[in-house]
């Protein structure tokens, strides 16, 4: 392994922890709230158990409904029926029931926003639970349902068993839809070079720096790649092209070194 390889592996191992730490401290706050939030909803339940008491109770009652004097009372017996005006509902804001939130998805469908986020609950306890082809499957049915992020991670766990027919026909889907992250196609990328098909992993390596990714190690890679194969003027390019973003001190030094290497030939 050379010294670029191991530079750009302790870095991607890097990464890594940074995104595992980063959703175990997301599921604390989220835990945390939930234990803010419980007292809050005990106080609301027991006020509004407490009014309802109140307010139902024949005392309650005496003290909000007025007193009808009997006189009163003979002059509402002799009104006839035929002469009580037929009054129609009140047309306030209360008596409108208003319609479900809607989505407008990609697809140009407009998908209640209640079915979108059980559809991603589904999703997301499949993949907790670590059954693969069944957050698959949902993945599958409702593309349009779930965001390209919160696809990575199963595309990820797919690459791990060579899942590569499901990989492919999710990020076809996804690309007809012009839904592609950038982090998807260095998904693509290992699963091609792990695969010993390195001119594919350059296409999806490339794919990522033109989707807008800016992880500047990518032109690093690509470097290597080109490297590897003997094409030593493309290696060059990338190689220079990192220089001019790097941000690892260990990965600036190994390409420093060996383009240096490259350009004395």
């Amino acid at each position: 392994m050379s010294l670029i390889e191991e530079a750009l592996r302790k870095i991607e191992e890097q990464h890594k922890r940074t995104q595992v730490g980063a959703s175990k401290e997301k599921i604390r706050k989220k835990n945390k709230g939930k234990f803010l939030i419980w007292p809050i909803i005990s106080f609301l339940t027991m006020s509004i158990l407490l009014y309802f008491y109140l307010t139902s109770s024949p005392s309650g009652r005496e003290n909000y409904m007025p007193r009808v004097e009997s006189s009163d009372k003979k002059e509402m017996n002799s009104v006839e029926p035929t002469t009580m005006k037929n009054t129609e509902p009140s047309k306030n804001v209360l008596n409108i029931v208003s319609p479900p939130k809607t989505v407008n998805t990609p697809s140009g469908v407009f998908e209640p926003a209640e079915v979108r986020e059980s559809i991603v609950m589904q999703y997301k306890r499949a993949l907790l639970n670590h059954d693969l082809m069944g957050a698959y499957r949902i993945a599958l049915q409702s593309i349009d349902s779930i965001k390209s992020v919160d696809l990575i991670p199963l595309l990820d766990e797919l690459k791990k068993i060579d899942a590569e027919k499901e990989i492919i026909e999710l990020t076809s889907l996804l690309e007809d839809r012009r839904k592609m992250s950038p982090g998807i196609y260095i998904i693509m990328g290992k699963m091609y070079e792990e695969k010993g098909e390195i001119y594919k992993a350059l296409e999806e390596y490339k794919k990522y720096s033109w989707a807008g990714g800016n992880e500047p190690r990518i032109y690093a890679k690509i470097g290597s790649l080109y490297d590897k194969l003997g094409e030593e003027e493309n290696a060059i390019k990338f190689y220079r092209e990192y220089l001019k973003r790097a941000d690892d001190l260990k990965l600036k030094e190994a390409v420093r070194r060996r383009l240096v290497y490259l350009e004395s030939q």
